[in-house]
């Protein structure tokens, strides 16, 4: 008997120290709690996202609301909690087992505490790869986008490049007038210059063309019908 008793207080004190790790951004941070929404990925297609076609009520999203613990060690790019920022991408070992579980849009975005909640024993922000970082800019299959970075005054907004890039396959262009790196290091990633324009091209696979002069854009798409 007695060594059944012992048993038990092995298995449960096993089953106390569970703990899973999970990997994700980190989103919306709770001010007077400092808890905050893990996003560790969803169901939706390339073209879902696109048009938006899904319901808001549809369970999509792979989420749970992280909980600081009381030993909470944090480690990586940050020294401490209050540091975390949306879009940091974390390594999160937290208490007992993970049961994944998807959310809809609705909860994860206005009900966020009815989010599976797990408690953290520790947080680990780690650098996002320069793959990851351009993958956020790719275009569709089989098209192209054009992304400027800290354009000239004259050159800051889209109608200004729809002559430059002619019958080219550009279906969208973005442009940051006042480029901030944030938590990506897309200066890094991207080698965007702070003094002067930086402009990209992108298809569906990556960046295809990179510049910080305008005339070598031009040039480029002038030759597109060439390649």
């Amino acid at each position: 008997m007695k060594w059944q008793m012992l048993l038990f207080l092995f298995v449960l004190t096993g089953c106390m120290n569970q703990t899973s790790t999970l990997e994700g951004e980190a989103l919306v941070m709770e001010d007077a709690t400092q808890a905050f929404v893990l996003n560790m990925g969803d169901i939706l297609s390339e073209e879902e996202k696109e048009n938006g076609n899904y319901d808001k009520n549809d369970k999509v999203i792979e989420a749970a609301r992280i909980i600081p613990g009381d030993q909470l060690e944090v480690s990586g790019e940050i020294k401490q909690l209050e540091d975390l920022q949306s879009l940091h991408k974390v390594e999160v070992v937290v208490e007992g087992t993970y049961h994944q579980e998807l959310v809809s849009i609705e909860t994860y975005f206005n009900d966020r505490e009815s989010l599976p909640s797990y408690k953290a024993e520790s947080i680990k922000v780690v650098p996002y790869t320069k793959e990851e970082v351009v993958r956020r800019i790719t275009a569709d299959q089989g098209e192209h986008s054009l992304h400027v970075y800290n354009p000239d005054e004259e050159a800051d907004e889209i109608g200004a490049y729809r002559d430059i890039f002619g019958d080219a396959p550009i279906r969208s262009t973005t442009i940051e007038s006042s480029f901030t790196n944030g938590v990506l290091n897309r200066a890094e990633h991207f080698k965007i210059a702070e003094d002067r324009p930086t402009y990209i091209v992108t298809d569906d696979e990556g960046i295809v063309f990179h510049t910080h002069e305008l005339e070598a854009l031009k040039t480029y798409f002038d030759n597109w019908g060439k390649r």
